[in-house]
């Protein structure tokens, strides 16, 4: 993937790109890209995962540190379950200590996260893709709720064509049955 540096403030506030499409790294990138604040305060660590079309399994994260010297080369840290999908969404709970992960598969998964060294110290896995087709669930979305205690996620149900909104109560002692349909729309059918 690629970024560009800009100076918004050059050019009477209308910015000024300083640098454009620099390239992090050669790989493929999976939909689930997101920043986070380092523990320091001044500095950025960015995760992603590779993107995969071959159904083969990776469980791999890339975490590089944006600093006002750069972006640093990429480390890599395997871990938690096996996604067989380039499909999904990650995102950070609002204090950054957590992200959640959800795969067009069905796998949900939460993952404890250092800020000052950017690696992931556990994981809670939530649901797992299943190890062959049918894919019942195709989660496309994740959000937390304000206090962190719940995930939100978007499933399409491939077999009905709706979507559902879930609820997963992070506080509980099982979060996968705390499970909770918040509501549900049909997809609308293209015009075309």
């Amino acid at each position: 993937f690629y970024s560009s540096t800009i100076n918004y403030k050059a050019n009477n506030d209308s910015g000024v790109v300083l640098q454009k499409n620099f390239q992090w790294n050669t790989l493929p990138a999976f939909d689930a890209l997101m920043g986070v604040r380092h523990g320091n305060g001044r500095d950025w660590w960015v995760v992603s995962q590779r993107y995969t079309t071959s159904f083969t399994p990776s469980n791999a994260f890339y975490f590089y540190q944006v600093t006002p010297l750069g972006i640093s080369t990429p480390f890599s840290q395997s871990i938690g379950s096996l996604r067989k999908t380039g499909g999904g969404h990650l995102i950070f709970n609002s204090s950054g200590t957590q992200f959640a992960q959800v795969s067009w598969m069905g796998m949900i998964e939460l993952y404890n996260f250092d800020r000052c060294t950017g690696t992931i110290t556990s994981t809670i896995p939530i649901e797992q893709e299943p190890l062959t087709s049918p894919y019942p669930h195709t989660f496309t979305s994740c959000t937390y709720s304000k206090d962190n205690s719940k995930l939100y996620v978007i499933d399409l149900s491939q077999s009905t064509s709706t979507y559902y909104l879930l609820q997963y109560d992070l506080l509980a002692v099982n979060i996968s049955a705390s499970k909770y349909v918040v509501d549900s729309l049909v997809a609308p059918t293209a015009p075309w």
